[in-house]
């Protein structure tokens, strides 16, 4: 598997990709997923359908053509990124959901569980580097006595508003989206540190692509090509002035 998504990769745009390599990748894992059911994790279910998702994009691709035509192009992209949209935001809607109960909400757990019992994952994020470690102790100073306990709340309140107000409806105001965009990555970057959730906060935030307009990633495609291009000139043209400079003993060897 591992090596047809390599070999994908390099054959995105061929029918071999469309026709072979994606479904063999989809069907594989969905093999596994099927077969593996005592490791069932929901966030494996979503690696499913993204998996699926983006097989029947290429098929299509492949089948209709859209490229040929500018506005069926356009119009390919639309449908297949509202596809992938509309996924994801069912993702934090539904995460919102399953936090709506006296658990989440009143008792503040698991998140007590996991930073009031010294998960290792959280004294390991919080001894990290000098700034984490003052941020943590600022905050628990401001808390008070308890908290650790306060912090828990901080935590699972932050984490309904993130899943059902900032995912769930103000990623899909455009007037919002880029607050909200950096909202997130924010908040999957804290989870991936804080908390062993696997590759699911690194999926997360690679999904936020989706929300930035193609226009935007040209721009910033282009920003960091130009950079690229004057470090390279700067690094030939500090490379060439040393090459050019004779060395000290040559000059002696000269004058004697």
């Amino acid at each position: 598997l591992v090596l047809s998504c390599l070999l994908c990769l390099f054959n995105w745009e061929s029918a071999f990709a469309a026709f072979v390599l994606m479904p063999a990748i989809t069907l594989g894992y969905a093999v596994l997923f099927v077969g593996e059911q005592t490791f069932y994790n929901n966030h494996h279910y979503l690696y499913l359908l993204l998996l699926a998702i983006i097989a029947c994009e290429r098929l299509c691709h492949q089948l209709f053509s859209p490229v040929a035509n500018p506005t069926h192009a356009e119009r390919h992209f639309s449908l297949w990124r509202s596809l992938l949209r509309f996924q994801i935001s069912l993702v934090y809607f539904f995460a919102g959901v399953a936090k709506l109960s006296e658990h989440w909400l009143l008792q503040a757990q698991p998140m007590q569980l996991w930073l009031c019992t010294g998960s290792h994952t959280w004294t390991a994020f919080r001894h990290s580097n000098a700034t984490i470690s003052a941020i943590v102790h600022f905050a628990e100073h401001l808390l008070g006595a308890n908290s650790c306990t306060h912090l828990s709340f901080v935590f699972s309140w932050g984490g309904l508003f993130v899943d059902l107000v900032v995912g769930g409806v103000l990623l899909h105001i455009p007037s919002l989206r880029c607050t909200s965009v950096l909202l997130l990555s924010l908040f999957h970057t804290m989870n991936a540190c804080i908390f062993s959730i696997g590759t699911f906060p690194y999926v997360m935030l690679a999904t936020m692509v989706l929300w930035i307009s193609p226009q935007t990633l040209a721009h910033v495609s282009s920003f960091a090509q130009r950079r690229a291009g004057k470090k390279n000139r700067k690094t030939k043209g500090q490379g060439g002035a040393a090459a050019s400079k004779p060395s000290s003993g040559g000059r002696r060897a000269v004058n004697g």
